[in-house]
Formats: C-alpha cells, sequence, structure tokens
C-alpha cells in the first residue's frame, strides 16, 4: 500500500523549488518513496485544474462591494465540502461552505427551492492570491480571466492604502467564531486583517469572547494548547 504524507502544496513546492531539493530528497525527510512524494505533487496540480474549470462553469470572483470576493455557489454541498477540505490541505485557508438559501426559499419570480443553495467563498485577501496563482493558468473562460485580474488588482489597490475595513456580517462572523470555534486569530488570518480588527467586530455585533479557560478547553480538545 502507498504510504500518504500530510504536506501543504507550498511546504512541498518550498522544498521542491526553493529549497532545490529531490523527490528522493524530499522523501528521505518524510519516511516515504519517492514515488508517494510525486504522487502527491500531482494530485495538487490535479485538484487546482479541476477547481479552474468547475470554476470557470459554476464560480464567480471580481469586486463586489469594493472588495474582491471568490465564490462558487452549487446544489450540491459534498462537492464543495470536498473543494474546502482540499484547499485547507494545499494550504489556503476558506471558510466552510454555508447555506446561502434554504430549501423552501421562494425568489422573486416566485420559485421555491428544493433543497439547499450552499456557496464556498472568501473575501480573504491572502487566500484570494494564493488561489489565483494556483487555478489562473488553468483559467479558460474569458470573462472569468477578467474578474480575476479585477480582483488582484482590488487586492493590490487596498494594500497600497493600507485599507484595514472588513465587510463582515454578524451571521458570517458568529458562524466562524462559534460554529467553526476559529479563534479570533484565524479569523483574522481567513478575512486578511488584524485579530484586533475581528475583536472590534464582535464587540460591535456584541458577540461575547471566550473566556481563557473555555479557549484552553478547546484546544486541549483539539489535541492543542494555548
Amino acid at each position: 500500500m502507498t504510504k500518504r504524507i500530510e504536506v501543504s502544496k507550498a511546504k512541498l513546492r518550498h522544498l521542491y523549488e526553493e529549497e532545490e531539493l529531490s523527490q528522493r530528497e524530499i522523501a528521505k525527510i518524510f519516511g516515504c518513496s519517492q514515488r508517494t512524494v510525486w504522487n502527491r505533487m500531482q494530485e495538487y496540480e490535479a485538484f487546482f485544474a479541476f477547481l479552474a474549470g468547475y470554476t470557470d462553469a459554476e464560480g464567480s470572483m471580481g469586486v463586489y462591494g469594493g472588495k474582491a470576493v471568490f465564490a462558487l455557489r452549487s446544489y450540491d454541498k459534498n462537492i464543495l465540502h470536498q473543494a474546502h477540505a482540499a484547499l485547507l490541505t494545499t494550504g489556503i485557508q476558506f471558510p466552510r461552505p454555508r447555506i446561502v438559501r434554504p430549501k423552501g426559499h421562494t425568489d422573486k419570480d416566485g420559485h421555491s427551492l428544493h433543497q439547499d443553495y450552499w456557496t464556498l467563498e472568501t473575501k480573504a485577501k491572502a487566500s484570494l492570491l494564493q488561489l489565483f496563482e494556483q487555478i489562473g493558468p488553468y483559467l479558460r473562460h474569458a470573462k472569468r480571466i477578467r474578474d480575476m485580474q479585477a480582483a488582484i488588482k482590488n487586492i493590490k489597490k487596498r494594500d497600497a492604502k493600507g485599507w484595514t475595513h472588513v465587510n463582515i456580517t454578524e451571521t458570517e462572523l458568529r458562524h466562524l467564531y462559534q460554529e467553526e470555534e476559529l479563534s479570533q486569530e484565524q479569523i483574522a488570518k481567513v478575512l486578511g486583517c488584524s485579530p484586533t480588527t475581528v475583536e472590534n467586530k464582535m464587540r460591535k455585533y456584541g458577540i461575547k469572547a471566550r473566556s481563557l479557560s473555555d479557549a484552553a478547553i478547546m484546544a486541549r480538545s483539539r489535541g492543542k494548547s494555548i
């Protein structure tokens, strides 16, 4: 049976491209075969090619409300959850897929949804730039490419101005903090802002911060320490 190694694409690329280690040398580091390292590298490339194709067909990206956004929306929650898990494995932070329109929702034309409608999306600058770098070479839809370029331009413009404003709703923030149980630091990474900005948003929405003891209990349950 082929051994599977748990390593992010960023780490694998660092070892292979920046450290200039051979696949055999990387295999020694992880205690696996050279073939396992090669397979892992191919998995990452295949995933981003697939994600780009899915984005061409079902995705949207661009600038909305003054901020760059990437989103995949679908009735197939399984494919979004699988994409989310794969993104995390490659080292790209993304919030979990969530329902944007529940089953039974009626649109403006009077049509009722027969199942939940899901989204996998982010506005985090760091995550967006990482994602665009990976899927960009595989995109084929001209509009998607233009939208991606507009999003990248928006991110660079905001960075140049030093923007720290985060446009996140109370529902989204509660989802990240209470349901996904992310820390303020982790949420800051997802949103591409400082932990202080997250803290201020929580205070604005009346979201009570976890006590140190609660945070410690949560960390221990995940096998970590604080």
